[in-house]
């Protein structure tokens, strides 16, 4: 049986994966085994909000090297940017 890993187009750093899953199951109160990496990619966020931006707030217009990473639970999905090397993460909720 292949992991799902193998089949994904881009495999990001395992440190940012491992930090982002982390960070992802304690937003949701649930457990990282309950957490599928379902695709990833690198991203230039125009800025450091991550492509997230929250109304009203300011952001350094600096371009900053990331990932995009999605997650699956149950039925579920959800994404998850980061910078580089996975220090700075956040959910953006539509």
């Amino acid at each position: 049986k292949e992991s799902a890993l193998s089949t994904l187009a881009f495999e990001p750093p395992c440190v940012v994966e491992t930090k982002a899953r982390l960070f992802l199951a304690q937003e949701l109160g649930i457990l990282q085994i309950g957490l599928t990496l379902s695709g990833a990619r690198q991203v230039d966020w125009p800025d450091a909000s991550l492509g997230c931006p929250v109304e009203g707030q300011v952001y350094p217009e600096v371009v900053t090297p990331g990932f995009s990473l999605e997650f699956e639970t149950q039925d579920q999905s959800y994404e998850v940017h980061s910078d580089r090397e996975g220090t700075d993460l956040v959910r953006c909720i539509p």
